[in-house]
C-alpha cells in the first residue's frame, strides 16, 4: 500500500494529477447528494454557505452553481462522511506535515445552465495566501462526461508555477473564487500551457490534482447536472501558513 501511494504521489510531482476510481461508495456519494439538495433548498437564506448563482435565470430563478465552506456548517455530518470515504487519511498521504482541510465546496452544475470555469490555478487565485503542497480532490458524484461539462486538466502545467492569468470584467479581488465566472483566467496554449484534456469521471471517481494544476470545466449542454465537490488540503506546519478555515486532520485517528 505504501509502495502504491508512493506511485501516485510521484505520478501528481511528474504530471500533477491522479484519478482514483472507485474510491467513494454509492451508498456515500447518495448520502452527500441528500445534504446538497436539502440544503441548496435554503441557499439563498444562509449566507454563512456563500453560495453562487447562475447569472442568467431559468424561469425567473437564478440557479445554485456552488456552495462554499460546507464542512463548516456541519462538521458533525462531513467530518464523519470524509473520513469513513476515506478521503481524509487520503489528504494526509498526499500533503503529509500538520495535514488540514482548508476548503470544501460543491459545485452543482445544473443541467443545460450550468456555466462554464475558466482554466486557471487554484493557488494564483488564493492571492497572498500560500499554501506549500496543497493538492485539491474533487469528488464525482453524478456522471462527468464531456456534454455536462466534465473537469479538464492540463497535464504537467504545475512544473511551470504560477502563469499569467488575464483579467476578467467585472472581477473583484478578494471576492471571487475559483468557480465565480469572472475570475482571472489561463489560456491553454500560451504561456506554455498545455493544451486540456477532458477528466470522465463516474460517481465515486476522486481526481487529485497540484495547486499549481491549470485546470477548467466545460459548460453544461446536457439535461443532467454535473454535481461534485472538492476538498482543498494543505500542510499547516509550512511556514507563514494561514487560513480562513481550518480542519485539523490529526484530530482523527488514522485509519487502519
Amino acid at each position: 500500500m505504501a509502495s502504491a501511494n508512493g506511485d501516485r504521489v510521484g505520478f501528481i510531482n511528474e504530471h500533477g494529477w491522479w484519478l482514483y476510481r472507485g474510491m467513494i461508495t454509492p451508498d456515500t456519494c447518495a448520502r452527500a447528494v441528500r445534504w446538497l439538495e436539502s440544503t441548496a433548498e435554503r441557499a439563498a437564506e444562509t449566507p454563512a454557505l456563500e453560495p453562487e448563482f447562475e447569472e442568467e435565470p431559468v424561469d425567473g430563478r437564478y440557479p445554485l452553481r456552488k456552495l462554499r465552506r460546507i464542512l463548516w456548517n456541519d462538521e458533525a455530518f462531513w467530518i464523519p462522511l470524509l473520513d469513513s470515504a476515506g478521503l481524509i487519511d487520503l489528504g494526509r498521504s498526499l500533503v503529509g506535515g500538520e495535514t488540514v482541510i482548508i476548503r470544501h465546496a460543491a459545485f452543482l452544475k445544473p443541467g443545460m445552465v450550468g456555466s462554464e470555469v475558466a482554466f486557471h490555478q487554484d493557488q494564483v487565485l488564493w492571492g497572498k495566501q500560500q499554501y506549500p503542497g496543497a493538492v485539491m480532490a474533487w469528488i464525482a458524484l453524478a456522471p462527468c462526461r464531456p456534454e455536462n461539462g466534465c473537469l479538464q486538466v492540463c497535464p504537467g502545467s504545475h512544473r511551470l508555477g504560477p502563469v499569467p492569468h488575464r483579467e476578467q470584467a467585472g472581477y473583484e479581488p478578494g471576492v471571487s473564487a475559483a468557480s465565480r465566472i469572472g475570475h482571472p483566467f489561463v489560456v491553454p496554449g500560451e504561456d506554455g500551457v498545455p493544451e486540456p484534456i477532458d477528466v470522465v469521471m463516474d460517481p465515486g471517481d476522486v481526481l487529485v490534482w497540484h495547486r499549481y494544476m491549470v485546470h477548467g470545466s466545460r459548460p453544461n449542454q446536457s439535461r443532467q447536472a454535473r454535481t461534485s465537490m472538492v476538498l482543498a488540503f494543505a500542510d499547516a506546519s509550512a511556514p507563514g501558513f494561514a487560513a480562513k478555515d481550518v480542519y485539523r486532520c490529526s484530530s482523527l485517528a488514522t485509519r487502519s
